[in-house]
């Protein structure tokens, strides 16, 4: 609104919104041997999928292009429990994912 009490909009644009923005589904989780990290969008560049265990140490990192659809992550060889799964996309854009073994 101006000071004479005119009130303009602008026109519709699409946002994206990287914060709680769903850019991808981990499933089954708990995992037994497979985990599939499904992508919906990684804004059109590559990405990179880490996996942690509990200490944070790297035991996994796969290089998605940016047209990927999905990524799978055999994890029969590692032990039960707790992983860490991060999705890293564009700049500064991350995504981490509390992943169970069982």
């Amino acid at each position: 609104e101006n000071p004479e009490g005119d009130v303009f909009y602008s026109e519709v644009a699409e946002a994206i919104l990287f914060g709680d923005s769903e850019i991808a589904m981990l499933y089954p989780n708990p995992v037994e041997d497979i985990a599939t990290l499904e992508l919906f969008d990684t804004f059109g560049q590559e990405a990179t999928v880490d996996l942690l265990n509990a200490q944070g140490r790297q035991l996994r990192s796969v290089r998605v292009g940016p047209d990927a659809l999905q990524v799978q992550l055999d994890m029969s060889d590692l032990p039960s429990g707790t992983y860490i799964l991060q999705l890293n996309y564009g700049r500064a854009g991350r995504k981490v994912y509390k992943l169970m073994k069982r």
